[in-house]
């Protein structure tokens, strides 16, 4: 199961949910048949790519926030 659709949290993959989205709303027997299975698989892969690259930028942030909190403290 993924996420809600929005465009500000998802904004690599808000396309590729719209489209599986819209396969949904097609009809019920692309949904029941498998139709829309390849666009879930696109969906998961692009979602794993993006909390991987997420992930990866944390450390980035949270040493920067240090540093500026280390900054402000000489400061005082």
């Amino acid at each position: 199961m993924h996420p809600p659709i929005s465009a500000h949290k998802h904004p690599d993959c808000y396309e590729i949910m719209q489209e599986l989205e819209k396969c949904h709303k097609s009809g019920f027997f692309n949904y029941f048949l498998g139709k829309c299975n390849n666009l879930k698989k696109d969906v998961v892969q692009c979602l794993s790519k993006e909390r991987l690259k997420q992930q990866r930028a944390k450390p980035k942030k949270k040493k920067e926030k240090r540093q500026n909190a280390e900054i402000s403290k000489e400061d005082q």
